[in-house]
């Protein structure tokens, strides 16, 4: 199976974990420069620059949506790499959006396809229900 599908199910699986209050730092960072090279490796997986999700000389201000997007999206990678990938690998922005501001999907026929290789039980549609 290739690394795409696996990290669709990855994502789908980790879509039901908790999540902190919004406003809770998601990935403290230990220095300014720390923080300034994460938000340029966001930028180049993402294709996109500062204002995508912050308002330009506001850097704190959460308000637009995309940064909400963000956050939710950081702790969904956090979750995936720390949980469902840990003795398998990582994921990082760039393994689903590959410079895109939206990650490419399979088609609906694909994605069944693959999902069909999954064992029972490890399939989103399986456990809803």
């Amino acid at each position: 199976m290739d690394t795409r599908a696996l990290v669709i199910i990855a994502i789908s699986l980790a879509a039901s974990s908790q999540n902190p209050p919004p406003q809770q730092p998601v990935r403290p960072v230990a220095t300014p420069e720390a923080l300034r090279q994460q938000m340029e490796a966001f930028n180049r997986a993402l294709g996109v620059e500062c204002t995508h999700c912050h308002v330009a000389d506001e850097w704190a201000d959460a308000s637009k949506p995309a940064c909400a997007v963000a956050r939710n999206m950081m702790r969904m990678v956090d979750d995936i790499n720390g949980r469902l990938l840990a003795d398998v690998g990582t994921v990082t922005c760039w393994s689903c959006h590959a410079g895109q501001a939206a990650p490419s999907r399979f088609p609906a026929p694909e994605l069944e396809k693959r999902l069909a290789e999954w064992p029972a039980g490890c399939r989103r549609r399986e456990r809803r229900r």
